[in-house]
């Protein structure tokens, strides 16, 4: 599967993460969004402000915040 810059910065960010089974924030299970937020969410000073409440969020926020936190990565 080809993934976007965005998936490539995250994925060598994160070694130990999983590799997402989507090439696309839309198409990612919850479980999938959650976990992407937790190592963006605690690793990174700059994720903070928009992963601030991810774990209380649907998954169309919880979508939204990780594309973002992606481009800040």
């Amino acid at each position: 599967m080809k993934f976007g810059k965005l998936f490539k910065n995250y994925m060598n960010n994160y070694p130990n993460a999983a590799v997402p089974t989507a090439n696309r924030c839309s198409m990612l299970p919850y479980n999938e969004l959650r976990s992407m937020a937790k190592n963006m969410y605690h690793a990174n000073r700059d994720t903070k402000v928009e992963l601030y409440h991810y774990q209380n969020m649907n998954k169309r926020e919880l979508t939204n915040a990780v594309y973002r936190a992606l481009g800040a990565i």
